[in-house]
């Protein structure tokens, strides 16, 4: 296929009793069944003495359930019409930005309620700014562990990265490549940060990374030998400096000037079958304000 090896992926957290085997950047995971399951990242052990490792201890204020099964998407008798500007009716939606990029691969801030974009280059560094990432999972169920919910020690990728990941002969030949269930996230980020450089976190430990991170440039290029013409980004979010304890909050201000960044919202759960026929539907355009235009078209309440 004139294939040549994809990007390092974000996603690399795995659930627990699932076996990572590593062959040099790729990730290959074996399933091993267990009646008793026992915490072992760091990230688990912080909760350990809580009641149920299924609930996170504090849920941030907000969050919303999304309907987005296939069933809910065919129901829907109008088709689907690309969208050309993010539009959101929650409150303080044009405080709220997706990461983008401009053709030579630097970074731009979108606002979701439309308008032009901000170079991130030219923001104050230490001024924060609230942007939307997206962190996919293979098992549905993992949305209530706790690194998932508050996107503890884990990548994540920028609006593009939905459609790259998802479809087939973009970052991987067959498509979701790392589970087709995701989750939107609003995380609060310093923007020196968004320029810091990347670092992949694995196990639920980012031990190399001890604030955000970005990946310095888009990413182009796909499993096709085709490219992009602007890009994606990754990002990663740790909660602890290497080996050390985790921070307790991460929706705290503490966290945000120690870590560089800090959770305020999570939505979804998303499937991934569902987004693609609803983006083919809409022209499977892979301009940004369309593919925000097919995430709000799957909920009323995004």
């Amino acid at each position: 296929f004139g294939l040549k090896r994809a990007p390092a992926c974000p996603h690399t957290h795995t659930a627990p009793g699932v076996e990572v085997i590593m062959t040099g950047h790729h990730h290959h995971r074996k399933r091993h069944h267990s009646t008793t399951r026992v915490p072992h990242t760091p990230t688990e052990l912080l909760y350990e003495n809580e009641k149920t490792h299924e609930t996170p201890a504090r849920r941030p204020p907000g969050r919303r359930r999304l309907s987005t099964t296939p069933a809910f998407i065919l129901q829907r008798k109008a088709s689907i019409k690309p969208i050309k500007a993010w539009q959101l009716d929650a409150e303080g939606a044009d405080d709220i930005f997706d990461v983008v990029a401009d053709k030579d691969g630097h970074a731009l801030l979108l606002p979701l309620s439309g308008g032009g974009a901000k170079a991130v280059a030219d923001l104050p560094e230490d001024e924060p700014v609230t942007i939307r990432v997206f962190r996919f999972f293979e098992d549905k169920q993992d949305e209530v562990r706790i690194w998932e919910h508050d996107l503890r020690n884990v990548n994540s990728g920028s609006l593009l990265w939905v459609v790259v990941h998802l479809v087939p002969r973009m970052h991987s030949v067959i498509g979701a490549k790392f589970g087709k269930w995701f989750t939107a996230h609003h995380i609060s980020v310093l923007p020196k940060y968004l320029k810091s450089g990347y670092f992949m976190c694995d196990m639920g430990a980012c031990p190399l990374a001890r604030t955000f991170g970005t990946t310095s440039s888009a990413t182009k290029s796909l499993v096709s030998g085709e490219h992009l013409e602007t890009g994606y980004f990754w990002f990663a979010s740790p909660d602890r400096d290497g080996d050390g304890p985790s921070h307790k909050d991460v929706h705290d201000d503490a966290c945000l000037q120690e870590h560089g960044w800090k959770h305020v919202d999570v939505l979804g759960l998303f499937d991934g079958d569902a987004f693609l026929w609803a983006w083919s539907r809409s022209g499977s355009s892979i301009i940004e304000a369309n593919i925000a235009g097919v995430l709000r078209s799957l909920s009323p309440d995004y």
